[in-house]
């Protein structure tokens, strides 16, 4: 944000979130009727990385006019059924189109290397790209993305400029030039089952015991207070749960509350303070929530691992990206249907806030690309409103990001936690550290909560370690 449908939202988000497409096509100027025509060539397989090149081409071609061929590297995870959606409205759009889509699909762990050595070599190996906003001060610094301003000035996506909220494209915008158009979004949210909040016993057992009344928390005071409440080992139940062994929930979920107890990535002076009070705070925080509140095992869950944990029931709240809201509403997969309930990030303290840290993925150009003009057709549509409120509610596991997707009645009736979506990304939302050392400095906080999980020193220890380590990041 329907599985096949939805199984697809999970491995996109979170941050979240994680999408793809495969599968589009196109029709030529010479032809009437079109069969689309589809190869895929598997390329190498690897323990990390699998990757597929699909060609579709919606109507066949004559001999005079040779295709375009558009090349685009995504994330693996499928939405073949997106496609015929696509090809259809790309066709509407583009009646005299001669284009032939490629399509090569790498998983999280090797996209951004594929990316980086692609661009590198300067061949034009890809046309389109589906980058992460953690990656895009590094690409954007190397010169590997083509700034779009110039093709939205003289021929715009569909509703622009206001298309988005401004928060989904404050990140890939420097020094006043937009790299990237978003397509999915599933900023941070917190989770908790209303069957059990609005249950009258335990409403009135947990206001005899701490004085106030059960509700989604506004503090993470009041978060540790519940957690501890619904902590039930011998009933299978338990307040919360981390990530301890995921590339991005692990890391980002100390950024997250962090974040809410105020703490700041840098000095002034540009110098990283992740060793500061607050900093350390909340690693000792989180670490009382993994060994008091969590299963046993938690810190080898990944970020499904932790969802699986909350759609089974066995959690009563928890946080994570929006597009798992989602996956715990598909009458299939989840036992919490019609029992979740959704809110903004607790508070840290009186100088904290209830912002949600915020990564989403956009398609962008590739600067060696030498089919430029035929690739901005492709992402028009790709980000279509129709395609956007589809990629939501048509079971292709996305999250749409247009402002027509976060109000639509439709949309917020299947959906509701849409409407706490619109109020993060329209006011409530953080991004990554931006440098181009984002993603190692998210490596150097994951291994350091991990550290202190397994005891290996005080948090202050750690964080001492690990904001030695970034700062010596940043000066490569």
């Amino acid at each position: 944000m329907k599985k096949i449908l939805l199984w697809l939202l999970v491995m996109l988000v979170g941050i979240s979130m994680l999408a793809t497409f495969s599968l589009v096509g196109c029709k030529t100027t010479t032809t009437t009727t079109a069969a689309a025509e589809t190869t895929a060539a598997a390329e190498t397989t690897s323990a990390t990385e699998t990757t597929k090149a699909v060609e579709t081409t919606a109507a066949t071609t004559t001999t005079e006019s040779k295709p375009v061929e558009v090349k685009l590297l995504f994330l693996a995870g499928g939405l073949n059924t997106l496609a015929p959606m696509i090809e259809k409205k790309f066709n509407e759009l583009n009646p005299n189109s001669n284009i032939k889509f490629v399509y090569e699909f790498a998983d999280y762990g090797t996209l951004h290397d594929k990316i980086a050595i692609a661009e590198a070599g300067g061949a034009g190996a890809y046309d389109i790209y589906w980058t992460i906003t953690d990656w895009m001060p590094e690409f954007i610094k190397a010169g590997f993305l083509m700034p779009l301003d110039s093709y939205l000035e003289k021929d715009p996506i569909d509703g622009w400029p206001n298309t988005y909220p401004q928060t989904v494209l404050n990140f890939q915008t420097v020094d006043g030039k937009l790299y990237g158009i978003p397509g999915h979004d599933g900023p941070y949210m917190l989770f908790y089952r209303t069957d059990l909040f609005n249950n009258e016993t335990e409403k009135n057992n947990f206001k005899e015991k701490y004085g106030y009344e059960l509700a989604p928390p506004e503090t993470w005071d009041q978060f540790k207070d519940i957690a501890n409440f619904f902590t039930r080992p011998d009933k299978n139940l338990y307040g919360t749960s981390f990530a301890g062994n995921d590339p991005q929930a692990t890391p980002y979920d100390l950024v997250q509350i962090a974040h809410n107890f105020g703490a700041k990535y840098w000095e002034d002076n540009g110098y990283p303070t992740f060793n500061s009070d607050k900093w350390i705070n909340a690693l000792e925080f989180l670490g009382k929530l993994y060994k008091e509140n969590s299963p046993k095992g938690a810190p080898q869950l990944d970020m499904m691992g932790r969802a699986d944990m909350f759609k089974e029931g066995k959690l009563a709240m928890y946080a994570d990206w929006t597009g798992f809201a989602g996956y715990f509403e598909l009458q299939e997969l989840s036992n919490v249907v019609g029992k979740v309930g959704y809110s903004l990030m607790p508070k840290g303290g009186n100088d904290g806030n209830r912002d949600s840290l915020d990564i989403y993925w956009c398609y962008a150009v590739s600067n060696s690309s030498k089919n430029k003009d035929a690739a901005w057709q492709v992402i028009k549509v790709l980000t279509n409103p129709e395609i956007d409120k589809l990629w939501t509610i048509g079971g292709m596991g996305g999250v749409g990001v247009r402002n027509s997707t976060l109000n639509d009645p439709e949309v917020l009736k299947q959906f509701p936690f849409y409407k706490t979506m619109a109020e993060i990304l329209n006011g409530n939302a953080f991004g990554s550290p931006y440098t181009p050392a984002a993603a190692q400095i998210y490596d150097i906080l994951k291994i350091a909560v991990q550290n202190y999980l397994a005891g290996s020193g005080t948090a202050k220890e750690i964080l001492d370690a690990a904001n030695a380590k970034i700062a010596g990041a940043l000066t490569k």
